[in-house]
């Protein structure tokens, strides 16, 4: 299984269409990695580019807590008959 399905199957049993950088859920969907909170992150992140079948990748413009501008990766989980039906949506 790859990490992005991993990653998946784990929204939808939470019941969470969508994330980004900073969720806990790129931390919780990998139990046991080792790997250090922030490292996991952006494996996970990664591995969500990697798997467009499954995700749709959008970009959050905001600011930073010195005020510049900061550009951050977003995914959506792609409409599923599962989905439509229980009516997940955040």
């Amino acid at each position: 299984m790859r990490i992005a399905d991993h990653i998946a199957a784990h929204m939808r049993s939470e019941g969470i269409n969508s994330l980004c950088w900073g969720d806990p859920i790129l931390v919780d969907a990998m139990p046991g990695s080792g790997d250090h909170p922030l490292d996991a992150m952006q494996k996970g992140l990664a591995a969500l580019e990697r798997a467009p079948d499954l995700f749709e990748k959008h970009r959050i413009h905001a600011h930073d807590r010195s005020g510049k501008p900061r550009v951050v990766r977003g995914f959506r989980l792609k409409e599923t008959s599962d989905n439509s039906a229980k009516g997940n949506s955040r």
